[in-house]
């Protein structure tokens, strides 16, 4: 699963808006906005969602919080 951190730093490097990450992977922006702010604990399906969106839009996620672009991809805008 993935973890605040990751989620955020994923973002960044796709320069993704909460609103395209939550249309990408159908988790609600203040759902991701809570999680990324450490605010609320996501259930497994809703991780799995974001973390399918991100890995699709050409993220690698790492051990210890780290994500890297493995690919370029047509998800980035």
């Amino acid at each position: 699963m993935i973890t605040a951190a990751q989620c955020r730093s994923a973002r960044t490097l796709r320069n993704w808006s909460l609103a395209k990450l939550a249309a990408a992977s159908g988790v609600s922006e203040a759902v991701i906005n809570d999680f990324e702010l450490e605010r609320r604990r996501l259930d497994a399906a809703s991780l799995e969602a974001l973390r399918r969106a991100l890995e699709k839009a050409g993220i690698a996620f790492l051990p210890q919080d780290d994500v890297r672009l493995f690919a370029e991809t047509s998800g980035r805008r």
